[in-house]
Parts: C-alpha cells; structure tokens; sequence
C-alpha cells in the first residue's frame, strides 16, 4: 500500500508547518482557499482500456485531481474551492450512459476523499509517469472516490458496476479498492477539539528523576516546562516532545548552609499540537462547464494542554569513602593515601551546597608492618601493630590526597582503614545524613587497594670457585645471601622467592673496584640463582671467555627477573664490579709455528704448531689457513677471504707439543703465508696467527731449465736437444718433452715473417715460430726426478733451414689434468740448431815455392756472424789419405804452412756459395809433397761449428819440386856402374811413376757441439 505523499501542496503533521491553530478555520463549509491557477485537464496516472480511462487528470498549477461526476466529460475548470460538504445533480453523457445523477458529498465523505487522495492518489507523479503498480493505486483511487460522491447513475448502476470494464483486465485493480475502503473507515478527521495529556514527575532519589509524557494523538509534539529541577543541558523548557517520552531531569537541591533545607518542590506543566489523521471534514473541489474534479484539502492541527504534575523530594545522602594506597612504599619515604568520596549503595548523591557539597570528616588507621598479610576482614585484629593515623575532609564526590608525616623504616605491609563517624559530623552535616548522630561507616581490613609494601632489602656477597683458569673453562659463583632493613616478606603463606642475576664480563687488564661499568667490559654470560631465605647458594657455571684476561661477575636483583606477582616485594640491589672475590685470571695456550719454506712445485707441504701454556679442560682445536701471498694498499701483507685458498681439517689439542697441520695440496709458484687459528671446541676464535710472518711463509719454487741445442748438422744428420735441470724436484717428478720448429724463408732464402711483423733489432723476433706446426716432438716425455742432462729423441731434418728447440716442463697430479712448469723461449740462440753443409775444392797443383788456394762451398741456412779460414799442412808426397790421416797424426802443428784471415758468411740461407781463401805460400822443396787443406767454421762466439779432415781428395795441393836433387858418389868404374845406375835408376823410376792423382774430397762436418754430460747425460 502507498504511503502518504508530501509533494505538492500536499503536507502532514507538525511537519508540513501547520503548528497555528488558527488554519483549522479552513474546515469550515465554503471558505475559499488561496486562488490558485485553472486550466484544461489532461489524463495524468491511471490505466486506459478499450472501455475508457479510469485515474487522475492533470491541471495546471493545481496537480494531480480526480472526478466527481462519472460518466462526464472534463472542461476547462475555475479555480479550486474548499468546502465540507457539497450536494447538486448533474447530466452525463459519457461512457454509454446517459441521464441525470446527484453528487452529494457529507462532511465525512469531503475528509474521506481528501484522505484517499492524498494517502493512494499519486499526486507527486507527472502525467503518463508510474508502474503499473501506481497506475492500478490511481484508477482504485479515481473509483473509490467515485463511490462516496455519487451512489447511482441515471440508468440504475452504480458507478463501480458500469465503469468496472474499463479496469476489470487489472485485478490488482479491485484488490486496491477494498483496500483503500477498508484503511480509510478507521480513519478520524481532524478536530480543533479532542487532543489530550499529561504529565508524571516520577523521582529516583532525591536529586534524579523523569517526566513522563502521556498524549491522547500519537503525532501531537509537546512544550513542556520544569520548576525546581533542570532538563537534560541545564535547561528548564524543552520542545520536540512526543507522546510516551521519559525526560530525565536534574533537583535544584542545592543546599544553603545559611538555611538549610531538607525539602524542595519540582513542578512541570506543557501544552501541545497534534494533526491527527491530518485532515478536516474538507475537500477542494474545481468547477466547469464539464466535470467536476476533487483535490485533498489543506492537512489541519489540533493544539491543547498538558495536565500538569509536581514532587517534594526529600534531602538525604550516606557519604561513604574508598581509597587507593600507593602499592609500594620504599623505606624511608612518607606514607600516602588517595581517598574518593562516594554514597553507599541506595544513597541519594552527595547532596551540593551552594559553595561546593556537604563536607564530610573521614579518620584513617595505618596498620603495619606485618610480614605477611591476613586476609580480608571486618576489623582490624588485636595484633596489629599501627603505624600511625590520619585525618581527611572530604569535601564531596571525588579525590583527596593525604599525606602524613610518618616514613617507612622497616619492609613488610601496611595497610589502611578509614572510617566515617555521625557523632564527628558538623551540624550542617549531621542534618542530611540517616539517623543523624548514629550514622558510621567503616571499611575492611588488610583490603589489597587500601594496601602498600615496603619491600624487602635482599643483598649477597659472592666467591668464585677459580681464581685461575684456563680460557673457556667452567667456572662458578657462590652466593651468601642475608636480608637486611628487616624481614624477609612473604606471600601465600612462605617467603616470597627472590632472583638474582650473575653477570660475568670479561676485561683485558686486572679490574678495579667500580660502582660503574667500565666502557671495555664485555659480557661474557649470565646466570640466574633463585633463593627464599637466607643461606650460601652456588650459581650455575659460566664458560670463560676464549681471550686471555680476566672474568669478574656482577650480581644483581632486577624487578623484571622477578615473577609477575610479586614484583616490588623486594627491592632493587647489584653489587660492585671487579670486587676481587669475583674475579678470576684467565690463560691460554701459546702457539709457536714453523712451517716448511722452499718446496718444489708438485709437492705438498705443511705447518707445524708448537703448544705450550694454559689448556682448558675441554681442550683447544686447531687449524690452519693458507693463503696467497697479498700486500694491501700501504705494502702490509693481508690474509682474507678474498687470498684464502686452502683450509686444513680440524685438530683437538688437549696437551702441549707439536701438531702438524694436513699437507697442503699442489699450488704454483709462488709465495704462500699459513695462519694458525686457535678455537674453542664450539668454534669461538681464540687466537689467530699473524699474516705474512717469515716462519709462517712457505715459497714454492720450480727448478731451472737451461738448454743447449745441436747447434748445427749436414744435411742427413740428426740433431737434438739437451736439457740441464737444476734446484729441487717433486717427488713425483716432471714430465720433460721437446719440440722443434722450422723456421720459413722465402724462395730468396730470408726469413719469411708473418704478413705485417716487423722485426726489431735486438730483439728477439721468431716467437711467432713456435705457435706454427712443429716438424719434430717428443714420442714420449722424458721423467725428470732429479737434477742433471737430460737429452732429447733426436731427428734427420728433411731440407736445410733453421729449427728451433722448445723444451716444456709438466707436472701431472694424480687423477687430475696436468700443470705447467716450465716452457722454454722460442727463438734462443742456444735452441736453434743450422742445419748446413760446406764442401771445399782445393787448387789441385802447384810448383814449390809457388801459392796455393783453397775454395768453400755453402748450402744452407748459415748463423749470423759466422766466419771461415784455411789451414795448410804439408805432407809427404806419400802421406795416407783420410781417414787413414786421422790415425797416424799427419796434420799437426809442425806441418802447419799457415791460416788464413777469416773470411765472414753471410748469415741466411745459401745455395752453392763460394768463398775462395787467401794465398797460402808453397816452400821451396827439392822433392815432390803435398798440401793438405782444411777449413773451420765459426759461430759469432769463435765455436766451431764446421771442420774439414785432414786428407780429404778434394782438400789436397800437390806440389812439384822446383831444385835438382844432389848428386850421386860414384866410387870405380866398370861393371859396379851400372848396378847403381840401374839400382839409381830403379829409385828414381819409382818417385816418378808416383802420380798426383785427383782425389773427390769430402769434408767432415762438426758433430754438434753440446756440453759434456758425464755420467748425468741421459739418453731421451
């Protein structure tokens, strides 16, 4: 069902502004209301079927408005007027019937059609707007308004059974009538007359209590107004009250000490406004020359008064006291109490004068010092010792402080009670209270709030089991504890438990004693003993710390380390630190380390720890650290995380000696620091050796390689190379392996460079070689395990040139890929094997006293700065030829003719060079000989690297003999003549039968020249 609309003209209750009972004059049959302005109706909300329309119509500047005349059409309407009631026929010629019907409208029907209107009709909605649930609650509306404007139309129906096609598609239609029908017979018009009330002053006590509001309409608002007591705020008027309203208010029972009063009178009287069911017996209705149309009249107001109501209450209070005592007092400080003042329960307020409130004389007992306290009862019992009494004005609800002159000089409690006495009142006072002189109140006994404690003074001298220890030993504190400044509180019936705190720290130098801590001491440990009475207590051990120094303990009692409960019970205590008795000197071991120094590379090696001094019980563990040789930014050696290479296993030292570290695994050359760190079992640091000492470096070194190359060979030959290896050696050895490599030359025979090399001179400008293939390597590395010569495989190089040796040093771990020692420089002179030939021709023949010439030939690649020279010997016409010339010493110093000048070759590759010597002078001779030649080769150093043989065909001159030999002695003649020219002739047949025959010489190259070996050389 809808509810009422406010829109439009249309208001209700106190709400809509119509508080002046003069607006109900508009009830009144025919006065007009204000003019408003008229216009042609148009269909608004409703529905519209096939029979007709059925709802509202809409005019201009008046809204929403609904027929009286059924069965007629609108026109054009005057302007609205208000009326009570209204009677007249009319003629209808719409909607299929024809004839003459009466309107009459009573005074209920005029407030029943503004009521429905205005509750059902949907004046708020603008033309064609709505649901279809609005628009079915407009054409109910339009039909039941039908029903009480005309009961019969001129053919004999009623307006309800012809017009019921035009909605009886809509069921919901009919359902809306009769609900309308049915709302709108319990519904009373408003009146000038009829409202009602009254008014209760119902009061709690003395001073608070209500007004009760009682009204006959439920919307009426009331004005009310109070004598003797206030409203809520202060105020003695009020509005805005509505009918069932409890109001509290205030007494005005504000005493006058000058003249008191125990009586007083509150009184109330209110008028109020109601509206109703918000309508009169009115309706306006809007002429024409067609239909007549209906809009709700005005809402109307009803006013009237309040019957009015009065109390004489009754001045009384029962002033009682509560109290909050400090719940700790210390020794020596004065005792306290807050007191409040309050009422009993059932009491009146404290009653207020008018320069505050009745002022009220309360005494109070200290009792105390009781080392326990009973519990809570009536009275204080005979025992009780009192500490003192005190007096307090309460000069009304609220706070009073007392302070007293009277300290605490002994632990335990003390409680409070207070008591209120009629007879120690003033008159004044005594006027407002029950039973006057007789009046007493009194708190409890040993109450918890009225309770404080002086706490107890619980102190302890303490001796250290140890006054010497080694580091990291257990050590203990023994503690005889006392009370002092009297006894030892209790609680539930036994002493109360007290906690102390042991502190151990540590400090580098003998403690002084101090009532503060120095800055250097470093916590150690802590320890907590808990006692209940006096007696000697030894506390739990506490680990040294792992520094050499001393460890000193500072008991205390902290307020926090006691149970929640009794916290303040005992006071607050420490001790001094560095109190000798509490102090113990600590030692430690003393690490001495020697570790090993120079160590082949490939082999591993240790440290060794030398213990001595102070070891703890439990034993000390050491381990050592290897790092690599580091200096920092100033030259200092630094051993940290970033060097740190290897981390020996664990050791536990539990007696002095030496304890040698795990050998350190394979590192390269280079220089190496070991750091000692000492550790408690659990891993706390101790002592930690210094980096970069000298007994704690160990160097690793590899041995020296120096080799020597066959400097030269023929063509054909073999060269090789040896290596001399010397200083230390790994146990496991090294592998040795050679390498050689030709050097490239040009079709011209110069070294043939890389494309944009450019050779310096002084430098060595063939490293490049030995990155290309070589033409010769080791089949199998030679093991070195010692000093000495050690020689390569050796090779038949396939063409002249240059090569050039390269020897490498491994070391292979076991089980891992192998590591390089050494690696020879590419392109040394001491490398490099040549691999050339010299070949000679010697002038074939010659006269004595003549000159002779020799001539070398050079293929091959030849050194730089080499020379060669020609050396003749003379020999007999029959001398041997080589070799047999080697073996009987022909060319020897005595049969030397003379050495030529060196002559330089050209150093590079060379093809069928010639280098013909200078003249060598033949001696005159009277027989025939011969000159053998041989001619030396040189390196830039003067070696030889080339030699020819003595007795070579090609390097032999024979020389005729340039003088007649001498004559023959004949002695006799005859026959003996001629045996002896025959004999003669038989000689001299044989010298000249001897022929110089043209030998093909070959020289004898130089094998290649390599230090001896001795008994170190070893055949690769």
């Amino acid at each position: 069902m809808p509810v009422r609309q406010h829109g439009g003209r249309i208001g209700r209750g106190i709400g809509a502004g119509l508080t002046s009972v003069a607006l109900a004059a508009a009830a009144l049959v025919g006065v007009a209301a204000p003019a408003q302005a008229a216009g042609v109706p148009e269909k608004s909300v409703g529905l519209q079927s096939a029979a007709g329309w059925v709802g509202s119509y809409y005019v201009e500047g008046v809204g929403n408005v609904y027929c009286l005349q059924p069965g007629r059409e609108p026109a054009y309407t005057e302007d609205p007027e208000t009326v009570s009631e209204y009677n007249g026929t009319y003629t209808h010629d719409s909607g299929g019937v024809t004839g003459t019907a009466e309107v009459d409208i009573t005074p209920r029907e005029a407030f029943e059609i503004s009521y429905i209107a205005a509750t059902y009709g949907q004046l708020d909605l603008a033309p064609g707007a709505g649901t279809q649930d609005e628009k079915e609650w407009a054409a109910a509306t339009e039909v039941a308004i039908w029903q009480r404007s005309v009961d019969e139309l001129g053919n004999g129906y009623s307006p309800y059974s012809w017009f019921h096609s035009r909605w009886d598609q809509w069921p919901g239609v009919d359902q809306k009538i009769n609900t309308i029908n049915a709302e709108v017979a319990d519904a009373e018009p408003s009146a000038t007359g009829g409202g009602s009330g009254s008014l209760e002053v119902v009061m709690e006590n003395s001073i608070d209590g209500e007004v009760v509001v009682s009204m006959s309409l439920a919307d009426a608002v009331a004005t009310l107004t109070i004598d003797g007591a206030t409203f809520p705020g202060g105020q003695t008027s009020i509005s805005g009250v509505t009918d069932g309203q409890r109001i509290p208010i205030t007494g005005d029972a504000v005493v006058d000490p000058e003249n008191p009063s125990k009586q007083y009178n509150i009184s109330v009287e209110g008028s109020a406004v109601g509206t109703g069911s918000g309508f009169g017996e009115q309706v306006q209705i809007l002429q024409s020359s067609g239909q007549m149309m209906a809009h709700p009249a005005e809402e109307t107001t009803v006013a009237f008064e309040l019957e009015g109501a009065a109390a004489d209450p009754i001045l009384e209070f029962s002033p009682v006291v509560t109290t909050q005592a400090p719940e700790f007092v210390d020794a020596g400080e004065s005792f306290t109490d807050v007191l409040t003042g309050g009422v009993a329960e059932g009491s009146d307020p404290w009653l207020p004068t008018t320069s505050g409130y009745i002022p009220v004389e309360a005494t109070g007992t200290l009792y105390g010092p009781m080392l326990s306290i009973p519990d809570e009862q009536e009275t204080a019992p005979d025992w009780a010792p009192v500490a003192g009494t005190a007096e307090a004005t309460l000069e009304g609800p609220g706070e009073v402080t007392v302070e007293t002159d009277f300290v605490s000089d002994e632990a335990g409690y003390y409680t409070w009670v207070w008591e209120i006495d009629g007879a120690a009142q003033s008159d004044l006072t005594a006027l407002f209270l029950p039973e006057a002189e007789d009046y007493h109140f009194r708190d409890n006994f040993a109450q918890v709030v009225e309770t404080s404690i002086t706490p107890s003074g619980i102190v302890a001298t303490s001796q250290v089991s140890e006054e010497e220890a080694a580091i990291t030993d257990e050590i203990s504190d023994t503690l005889q504890v006392s009370a002092t400044g009297g006894g030892w509180i209790q609680k539930d019936g036994a002493r109360v438990p007290v906690t102390f705190r042991g502190t151990a720290y540590a400090v580098d130098e003998e403690p002084s004693i101090s009532d503060t801590m120095p800055s250097d001491a470093v916590e150690v440990g802590t320890t907590t003993l808990t006692v209940d009475k006096p007696g000697a207590y030894e506390s739990e051990t506490i680990q040294a710390p792992a520094q050499v120094g001393y460890m000193t303990w500072v008991w205390e009692i902290r307020e926090e380390d006691q149970p929640e409960d009794i916290r303040g019970y005992v006071s607050e205590w420490n001790d001094q630190f560095g109190i000798p008795a509490e102090t113990t000197e600590l030692y430690g071991p003393t690490v001495g380390t020697r570790a090993e120094t120079d160590v082949p590379v490939g082999d591993t090696f240790h440290d060794v720890a030398t213990v001595t001094g102070y070891l703890p019980e439990s034993g000390v563990d050491i381990h050592w650290e290897l790092y690599e040789a580091t200096q920092g930014e100033n030259g200092e050696w630094v051993c940290g995380e970033g060097n740190l290479l290897w981390t020996s296993s664990v050791q536990r030292i539990t007696e002095t000696g030496d304890y040698t570290s795990d050998e350190a695994p394979f590192q390269s050359v280079g220089e190496y620091h070991w750091v000692e760190v000492i550790e408690t079992p659990d891993g706390e640091e101790i002592s930690r050796g210094i980096c970069g000492v000298p007994n704690e470096t160990t160097k690793v070194v590899e041995p020296e390689v120096t080799t020597k190359a066959q400097p030269t060979s023929e063509l054909g030959g073999e060269i090789h190379d040896v290596a001399t290896v010397t200083g230390p050696v790994a146990e496991d050895g090294y592998d040795l392996s050679f390498a050689a490599f030709e050097v490239p030359t040009t079709p011209e025979g110069e070294i043939e460079y890389p494309e944009g090399f450019t050779p310096v001179d002084g430098e060595n400008n063939l490293q490049w070689v030995c990155e290309t293939e070589p033409v010769f390597v080791s089949s199998e590395p030679v093991t070195v395990t010692k000093e000495g010569d050690y020689e390569s495989e050796s090779f038949v190089p396939e063409r002249y040139g240059k090569y050039l040796w390269v020897e490498t040093l491994m070391y292979t771990p076991e089980g891992e890929d192998e590591i390089l020692i050494h690696r020879g420089e590419c392109g040394v002179e001491l490398e490099t094997s040549y691999v050339f030939d010299v070949t000679t021709e010697a002038q074939d023949a010659a006269d004595a006293g003549e000159t002779a010439t020799d001539t070398a030939i050079v293929d091959g690649f030849m050194p730089d700065g080499a020379t060669v020279e020609f050396t003749a010997y003379q020999v007999d016409a029959d001398a041997p030829q080589a070799p047999e010339a080697a073996d009987v010493a022909v060319c020897t110093e005595d049969s030397v003719l003379g050495t030529t000048e060196p002559v330089e070759i050209d150093g590079g590759m060379h093809d069928d060079t010639r280098i013909e010597s200078d003249e060598i002078h033949l001696p005159d001779s009277s027989v025939d000989y011969k000159v053998y030649w041989i001619e030396t080769v040189r390196d830039s150093d003067g070696d030889v690297i080339a030699e020819g043989e003595c007795g070579l065909p090609d390097e032999t001159s024979t020389v005729a003999a340039n003088e007649e030999p001498p004559a023959l002695a004949v002695t006799g003649g005859g026959d003996n003549a001629l045996p002896l020219l025959i004999g003669g002739g038989s000689v001299l047949a044989a010298g000249l039968a001897l022929m110089i025959v043209q030998m093909v010489r070959r020289r004898r190259q130089a094998e290649a020249v390599t230090a001896s070996a001795g008994d170190d050389l070893v055949e690769a």
